[in-house]
């Protein structure tokens, strides 16, 4: 303890007498009412020496300072590190057991993806990602299983589409190559060539159905079909439907009638394939329906075109509801004998009414009662 002039008034080291006067940084900043420290060896010990001002008032009366070994301190700080030290290998080795295992955990099911990627690309179609987590990877797992399902279920569609076409083909050629033989290696009378000449023109114009059914699809499935929206008398391209539909009907002595409104309004759809539509719809009518069987074209529109073919033909089983419009796919008749046709004209009447962003239904009541195709579409903006 000194005075305001920094003489000892009291002390507990004996080896300090009273009354000296001190020297030292931090006693001179006290006297100048600071608060100081200092760390300086003092024979062959470091202390760490500290001093503050008594103030009264304002004014100085005396310091205080003390004094401490910094051994103790060094001693602690450095078991301090050693603990620190020991510390941070332990989290360090932890982080890298917990990095390997986050590692192998995140790696190894993006190798098997990799892996059952590679077996699918060299025809494992029926390769599958067994999902064991519902996280980010598991995720990744099932969008690699639905699309292994998709790209399987597109191949095996190609496949089924490229030997049912290849079919389709087959039947009218073989056709025509034995026609022709007949007309070419025998002695034929006239009416005999005729009525083969007619069967090649059937066939003929039978094989040109089938291509251009199948190049409307391809065009479509590319996005390659145009949308050709030129306006056109709505109104009066349905009665002209009407009118040969009436003539087709008559030449299969059956009835046909038709509900059309005085006016239509424009509706989203070219004209030349809103044609193919009603066309197949109409003529699929009369495939199916029978001798004095009845066909009726009804035509409505709200915010909507709608559009209603409906027959008194055989039907179809609910089983087929949803076959339908699969290419290719015919319903055999009651009798076991196959309707004539590609089966690939109701898939040309959903493929247009869809690129056209449309809908179209089918509905039976059963076997031997009738059918109705119903199709809307967007009217003109």
């Amino acid at each position: 303890l000194l005075d305001a002039e920094g003489r000892v008034i009291a002390s507990t080291n004996p080896s300090v007498p009273l009354g000296l006067r001190l020297y030292s940084p931090e006693i001179e900043a006290a006297l100048q009412s600071h608060t100081a420290h200092d760390v300086r060896h003092t024979g062959n010990e470091e202390l760490a020496y500290a001093a503050a001002p008594v103030l009264y008032e304002g004014d100085i009366l005396g310091v205080i300072q003390v004094a401490a070994p910094m051994q103790p301190a060094y001693q602690d700080a450095r078991e301090r590190w050693v603990e620190l030290i020991i510390e941070a290998g332990v989290i360090l080795l932890l982080s890298l057991a917990v990095s390997l295992w986050l590692g192998q955990t995140i790696t190894r099911p993006i190798r098997q993806l990799h892996a059952s990627a590679l077996r699918i690309a060299n025809g494992a179609l029926d390769e599958r990602i067994l999902i064991k987590s519902k996280d980010e990877i598991g995720q990744l797992g099932q969008a690699f299983n639905y699309m292994a399902t998709q790209v399987s279920n597109l191949l095996n569609m190609q496949r089924s589409f490229v030997s049912n076409a290849a079919h389709e083909l087959r039947t009218p050629l073989m056709s025509l190559k034995l026609r022709t033989q007949s007309l070419l290696t025998e002695n034929l009378p006239d009416d005999q060539k005729t009525t083969y000449l007619q069967e090649i023109d059937s066939e003929v114009n039978r094989l040109a159905s089938v291509v251009t059914d199948l190049l409307i699809l391809a065009r479509i499935d590319e996005g390659k079909h145009e949308r050709r929206l030129e306006p056109f008398d709505v109104s009066a391209f349905f009665s002209d439907v009407a009118r040969q539909a009436n003539i087709q009907a008559r030449q299969h002595h059956q009835q046909f009638r038709a509900a059309l409104p005085d006016s239509l309004p424009d509706v989203a759809i070219g004209m030349n394939d809103l044609r193919i539509v009603l066309d197949n719809l109409l003529s699929n009518a009369m495939k199916y329906t029978p001798i004095e069987g009845t066909i009726l074209l009804e035509v409505s529109s709200d915010t909507h075109l709608h559009i209603q073919v409906s027959d008194t033909g055989e039907g179809f089983a609910p089983e087929h509801q949803s076959l339908l419009f699969e290419r290719f796919y015919r319903v055999d008749r009651p009798n076991g004998r196959l309707v004539s046709g590609t089966g690939l004209g109701l898939a040309v009447v959903k493929t247009i009414v869809e690129h056209y962003g449309g809908q179209i239904q089918a509905n039976s009541s059963g076997v031997g009662k009738g059918a109705t195709f119903t199709v809307t579409l967007p009217l003109a903006a």
